[in-house]
């Protein structure tokens, strides 16, 4: 009894009453009564949402092509005697950091009320390392900083 009276403040405090166990109505958004943010080929964006495009794009492009331009740069810029330890690592400090995101995420919601300021830092997080992974680029065997790779013997 003490433990549904607890149960039932906590859920008067957090806005969570009536409880709903229905299961299929809940994913369906008509009949849940919510708005369909994506119908056809149109996307429906609410006030605040100013900034969820371009993430989306951005992250978009992150998933595709993250773990394949880690593994590219790491074996040009190290030996393959070294790769293996220097991959490991640069993949554990990525999977830490794409495990922790949500939770810090949740955390800027629940602390702001809204995703702005998460979605403006991944924005920037994701600057900083496009421009990383483009200033190495000049690092690479056969590059010169600002200048392409030959494309063959220098003509007299």
């Amino acid at each position: 009894a003490e433990l549904q009276r607890l149960f039932l403040i906590e859920a008067v405090k957090y806005n969570v009453l009536p409880l709903d166990d229905r299961r299929v109505e809940r994913f369906n958004a008509e009949i849940a009564g919510r708005p369909t943010l994506v119908k056809g080929t149109s996307q429906l964006l609410f006030g605040g949402m100013g900034f969820a495009l371009a993430a989306v794009v951005l992250i978009g492009f992150l998933l595709g092509a993250e773990l394949d331009l880690l593994a590219y740069l790491a074996s040009r810029l190290f030996n393959a005697r070294v790769f293996a330890s220097i991959y490991g690592w640069i993949y554990g400090i990525y999977a830490v950091g794409f495990g922790i995101s949500p939770y810090l995420v949740g955390e800027l919601r629940d602390r702001t009320g809204n995703y702005d300021i998460a979605m403006m830092a991944s924005i920037a997080c994701l600057g900083v390392a496009a421009a990383i992974a483009l200033g190495t680029s000049s690092l690479l065997p056969g590059r010169r900083a600002g200048h392409a790779a030959s494309a063959g013997p220098a003509k007299p």
